[in-house]
Order: structure tokens, then sequence, then C-alpha cells
């Protein structure tokens, strides 16, 4: 890694290295790579490397178009890109969750034509994981649990429900 995304690194398992770790999520031929530091990068199953780094994989246009900075976690469900632990505009929004265009996780604009957003979980609250678990997105912060699904309504992409809240989360 060194000189290349997350900045140096002196050895693998030097501690220094832990915060800037990638985190990946794949959505049909794509993939998504975040570490908290750097902008999100993408990628498309069996791109060579190419460019002055010879890299395989490109920074997402349309986060860098939100003037999306970085992010701690990517995850993927039910046709949607989600990242949290997003810094925007170099702003720290521990508590917003953002989601791609159905099928489509190079597109992260809001629009008619798309069903790109975010969430803004309550005030305080830290995203801290974002799993699918048992046909639903879950997401534990630091204050409760919520239960994202995938909205009948056509005027919202998701229903969230909180399922816990409370000191132990």
């Amino acid at each position: 890694r060194a000189g290349g995304p997350g900045g140096a690194c002196p050895r693998p398992t030097h501690r220094a290295c832990a915060p800037h770790l990638f985190t990946a999520a794949r959505l049909g031929n794509s993939g998504l790579l975040a570490n908290g530091t750097d902008y999100v990068l993408g990628w498309e199953n069996d791109t060579a490397p190419a460019g002055c780094a010879s890299w395989s994989a490109e920074y997402v246009q349309e986060l860098l178009q939100l003037n999306i900075d970085s992010a701690e976690i990517v995850q993927s469900w039910s046709g949607f890109a989600f990242l949290a632990g997003v810094r925007a505009d170099g702003e720290y929004l521990p508590g917003r969750l953002f989601w791609s265009d159905y099928n489509d996780p190079y597109s992260w604009i809001p629009g008619q034509e798309s069903n790109a957003g975010f969430h803004d979980f309550g005030a305080g609250e830290r995203i801290l994981v974002v799993e699918p678990i048992g046909g639903r997105l879950r997401v534990y912060t630091s204050q409760a649990i919520y239960d994202l699904t995938v909205s009948a309504n056509a005027d919202l992409v998701f229903n969230v429900q909180e399922i816990y809240r409370g000191p132990h989360v």
C-alpha cells in the first residue's frame, strides 16, 4: 500500500494501518471500496489496471460531485449500495446513511429518475455497522438498532423502523 490509498504502511501488521483498512461490497458485476480516509473507489469485474497508478478501480464520479470525501462503511443489499461514516464537504456525518440508485452503484445523485438518497438517524447517533439480516438491512448505531425494508410506497424508497434503543447497543 505504500504511496497508495490509505497512506504509507511500514508493514502489513503495523497497528497504525488498522484505521485505513478497506471495506468492500459487491453489486452485480461492480464493487465498491471504502476506507474512511480516501475517496470511495468502484471497479468492474475483469477491469485491467490502467492509468499512472495502474489501478483497476476508479473514483466514483457522482460521489465526487456530491463532495463526498470518504466513507467508513460500504454495504450492498436488495439492489442498492450503501455508505455510512461519510465525510462530505469536510464535515463528518456519523448518523447519515446514503444509498445508490437501484442496481447502479455509480449513481448517487437523488432525483426524479433516481432512487438514490439518504436517511439521517437520530441526533448524536453514529452508524457503527450496516448488515443484511433476514431480508432486512440492519443498521446499528451508537444508541439504537434499526431495520430497513424496501417500501411499497412509490414516494419512499425504504421504511426505517427502530427496533431497539438503549445503553447496550
